[in-house]
């Protein structure tokens, strides 16, 4: 028996409807035609539900429709989230027109197969010769049908009004989310649930199989690091956030940051700089003590002139002296001190 439809009936009034009005006012009438030719490759696909999971059946559609495929998973989520005229089932997309058109084909499909089959056990004089119970005529109204027989047709209608609920829930997770988001950046307007660049990535993650629990661990982790960060700070959105980068930012460890201790002495180079100043000083001192206070009482007065103009080169000498971690090249005093 088919599984699919070659033709649907809709309401002559259907695009008065609110929902119709929403998808022209961003999309025009090219929208709507464009979701009525969508509707047509739903109606032809297996159980009413196109899948579009494979790359290259999304841009089959996607070029069918006259989108690039970043275009088309915009307009599909629009269609699903803002207009709600598309569900998304576990088989694929799908609508509540084409979805109760293929119930009711199902149902009189089935009941004419069971027609065909009671009329070959009978041996009717009824033609036969065609051999396709789908074709054959309608029986009437009281034929008795085992509800098994329509377990078909009643699972798809649940399949549809689970995804309605699914929908639904999934809403709710992404006003969380947001909600989530903007109280912890302290934002007064925030980011909505009702714009679909920020839904759109929270959606397309949910379908991956992410929780709401992740998206929460998410927007602590990176509000922690970046939000006092003013070059990264500006990412704090939900299209950088909740992109396909999303499962590195999820698994990202969380590294404490640790207070360095510098060591006294970091380097060679420094270490040599401050023996040199040691020796420095130290040279400087034994000649302040020979000039200062040395020498005998005949010479006192030449050595006291000296001394005076000798303690104001050295004095100079001290405040010229690098400090520890100056980088300037200082004169290798080791040689001098030894020569001296």
């Amino acid at each position: 028996m088919k599984n699919n439809i070659e033709y649907y009936r809709h309401s002559v009034v259907s695009d008065q409807h609110p929902k119709f009005k929403m998808l022209r006012n961003k999309y025009g009438w090219e929208g709507e035609g464009k979701f009525w030719a969508l509707n047509n490759r739903i109606a032809q696909a297996e159980n009413c539900c196109l899948n579009i999971t494979k790359k290259y059946n999304k841009a089959s559609i996607a070029t069918d429709l006259g989108f690039k495929i970043e275009e088309f998973d915009e307009y599909i989520l629009f269609l699903i989230i803002d207009c709600e005229l598309v569900n998304e089932t576990e088989e694929g997309l799908t609508t509540d027109t084409i979805q109760e058109n293929f119930l009711n084909v199902s149902e009189k499909r089935m009941r004419n197969k069971i027609g065909y089959q009671n009329r070959q056990k009978s041996g009717s004089s009824a033609d036969l010769s065609s051999g396709d119970p789908d074709e054959s005529i309608i029986q009437p109204d009281d034929l008795e049908i085992q509800p098994d027989e329509l377990t078909q047709s009643k699972v798809k209608e649940s399949k549809v009004k689970e995804s309605k609920v699914n929908k639904k829930a999934q809403n709710e997770i992404v006003s969380s989310v947001l909600n989530d988001l903007n109280t912890r950046l302290n934002l007064k307007k925030g980011f909505s649930c009702k714009t679909t660049n920020n839904s759109s990535k929270i959606l397309a993650r949910l379908n991956e199989g992410y929780k709401l629990e992740d998206f929460i661990l998410v927007n602590q982790k990176k509000c922690k690091q970046w939000i006092d960060d003013p070059e990264m700070a500006q990412y704090l959105r939900p299209e950088t956030l909740y992109s396909n980068k999303f499962e590195g930012y999820l698994n990202q460890i969380e590294v404490k940051t640790v207070k360095q201790v510098n060591p006294k002495y970091q380097t060679a180079d420094e270490r040599r700089r401050e023996n040199n100043k040691k020796v420095f000083e130290q040279s400087i001192q034994e000649i302040d003590n020979v000039y200062g206070t040395g020498g005998n009482a005949s010479s006192k007065g030449v050595v006291g002139t000296e001394a005076q103009g000798n303690s104001g080169f050295f004095s100079q000498l001290r405040r010229e002296l690098p400090e520890g971690n100056d980088s300037r090249t200082e004169p290798d005093l080791d040689r001098k001190s030894e020569s001296s």
